[in-house]
């Protein structure tokens, strides 16, 4: 628990946040508070960070009498180890003097500043001390740009049933390291998640929406496989190539593409009807389609 009056008050409930992003579970307490029924929220074994710059604050003063009692364990910070507050902590770190930035040297500024920073640094050696990894600061900030750069290959590029363009140029967009990713487009997931490809018109529409979002020089390969399923029914079922509703005329439109020459392709067509494996009649039907360059 952290707590303050104040402008220390607002620092406190920075430093609980930042423990809580670190792996150490916190929360602010506002003295006043505190003595009107939000002392339940403590139990044995948890430890109350006060702050108060001059170490005096009444409330706060009072705060730290009441948990000492409680048997609550206390770290005080203040300016000075005589403090008050200081005298009712089990540790105490000192800022010393500090001449605020105010003009009248009154207004809680360089103070302020000076808390935050050994709050801070106090969140950040316990932190150290538990062996707190990257991997556990994920899964506390999994959101923002903070959490889109720590995620794994496998979250980044794992597909979705269902998820358009837009959402795969999303994550390539909050990626740290944009230009390092590539697009493997999966003809049977793109029928799935509603992107027609029952002609060669239709084909190469979602070829130009392709383009327009992800950008075709992102496209590192091909998946071509048929679809079992409608359009957009968001299941991942591979049929033979030419068969389902994904046209031959779509696959023969993709193969000879002037755009996409050179890029690889592969198939996961699943087994035929006899049981035999599928990948050279599909790849036959493929090669029957391509048109002398």
């Amino acid at each position: 628990m952290v707590s303050g009056m104040g402008k220390s008050g607002l620092v406190g409930a920075k430093i609980a946040a930042t423990m809580s992003s670190l792996g150490l579970p916190a929360h602010f307490m506002h003295p006043s508070e505190a003595v009107h029924g939000d002392l339940g929220r403590l139990r044995a074994g948890d430890v109350a960070v006060l702050i108060s710059y001059s170490g005096g604050t009444e409330e706060l003063v009072n705060l730290a009498a009441i948990l000492r009692t409680d048997g609550i364990r206390r770290v005080g910070i203040s300016c000075n180890h005589q403090s008050h507050l200081a005298r009712l902590c089990d540790v105490h770190l000192a800022i010393g003097d500090v001449v605020e930035a105010c003009p009248l040297n009154l207004a809680p500024t360089a103070s302020t500043t000076a808390m935050l920073a050994m709050g801070d640094a106090l969140a950040l050696a316990v932190s150290r001390r538990r062996n707190f990894a990257a991997d556990d600061f994920h899964r506390r900030h999994p959101g923002g740009s903070l959490g889109a750069g720590l995620k794994s290959v496998t979250e980044v590029l794992r597909f979705r049933v269902g998820d358009t363009l837009s959402t795969v140029r999303d994550i390539i967009g909050a990626s740290r390291y944009p230009d390092r990713i590539a697009v493997c487009i999966d003809t049977c997931h793109a029928f799935a998640g509603g992107y027609d490809l029952g002609s060669a018109e239709a084909c190469e529409e979602m070829l130009q929406q392709l383009k327009q979002t992800v950008g075709w020089e992102k496209v590192a390969a091909f998946h071509l496989n048929g679809s079992m399923g409608g359009l957009g029914n968001r299941k991942d079922r591979h049929d033979q190539i030419g068969v389902g509703g994904i046209s031959a005329e779509a696959f023969a439109h993709l193969v000879n593409h002037p755009a996409f020459a050179n890029t690889p392709a592969m198939l996961e067509t699943p087994p035929l009807e006899s049981g035999e494996r599928s990948f050279r009649t599909n790849l036959d039907r493929l090669k029957a389609m391509r048109r002398p360059s």
